[in-house]
C-alpha cells in the first residue's frame, strides 16, 4: 500500500509558487515608467525678447495613463539667474503609450536678458515644474512632483544647438544612489571614530 503523504506541501507550494507567478506578472504588467520631458526646438530672438520652445512629454507605459496638473515652464540664464515663467500649460490627461506635444513661448524681460541675448551663443536652463498621477483602470494613485530641467546651448541666432531632443532631467539623488553616496561616508565616519 502506498502511502499519500506531502499532500497538503504541496498543494502550499503550488499555491505559494502560483501567488509568487501571479505577482511578477502584475508587477512587470503594471510596474509605472515616470514620464519623460524633452525640449525638441528652442529659439531666441532679439528683436522682441521672446524664446520660443516645442515641449514633447513621453508616457511610455503600456498599460498606464498619466493625469498631469498644471505644469510650469521656465527659462533663466545661468550667470545671474535671471529667470521668466511662461504661461501655465493646462492640465491634461494623457493616454498610455502617447506622446504630448505643447509649443509655447516666454517673454523675457528687458535688461541683461537684451545684452544676452544680442552676445554671442549662450547656454539657457529650461525647467519645468508639475505634479501627476498615475491612472490604472478606474484607480487614481497619489500624487506625484516633477521637477526636471536642462540646459540648452544655442547659437549665434539663438536656436537650439543639438540636432535631437534635450531631455530633462531630475538634479535630485535617487534612493539608491544616495544609498551608494552615503554608505562609503557612513563607514569611514565608522572607521575614522575607532
Amino acid at each position: 500500500m502506498t502511502e499519500g503523504g506531502g499532500g497538503c506541501c504541496r498543494c502550499c507550494t503550488k499555491l505559494v509558487l502560483g501567488l509568487g507567478l501571479t505577482t511578477l506578472i502584475l508587477y512587470l504588467t503594471y510596474h509605472p515608467i515616470r514620464p519623460r520631458f524633452f525640449i525638441t526646438a528652442f529659439s531666441l530672438t532679439s528683436g522682441n525678447l521672446t524664446a520660443t520652445y516645442s515641449l514633447e512629454i513621453e508616457n511610455k507605459n503600456r498599460q498606464i495613463a498619466v493625469l498631469h496638473d498644471p505644469i510650469t515652464l521656465s527659462v533663466s540664464l545661468p550667470p545671474g539667474n535671471l529667470t521668466a515663467f511662461a504661461d501655465p500649460i493646462a492640465a491634461f490627461h494623457q493616454g498610455h503609450a502617447k506622446t504630448a506635444d505643447f509649443d509655447g513661448s516666454v517673454s523675457l524681460p528687458a535688461g541683461t536678458w537684451t545684452s544676452a541675448v544680442a552676445n554671442v551663443s549662450a547656454v539657457v536652463r529650461v525647467s519645468v515644474s508639475s505634479a501627476f498621477r498615475y491612472k490604472v483602470l478606474a484607480w487614481k494613485t497619489r500624487h506625484h512632483t516633477v521637477d526636471v530641467g536642462g540646459d540648452v546651448a544655442v547659437d549665434k541666432e539663438g536656436r537650439k544647438i543639438a540636432e535631437k531632443g534635450i531631455r530633462l532631467s531630475s538634479a535630485s539623488l535617487t534612493p539608491l544612489s544616495a544609498f551608494l553616496v552615503l554608505l562609503p561616508a557612513a563607514l569611514l565616519v565608522l572607521l575614522i571614530k575607532d
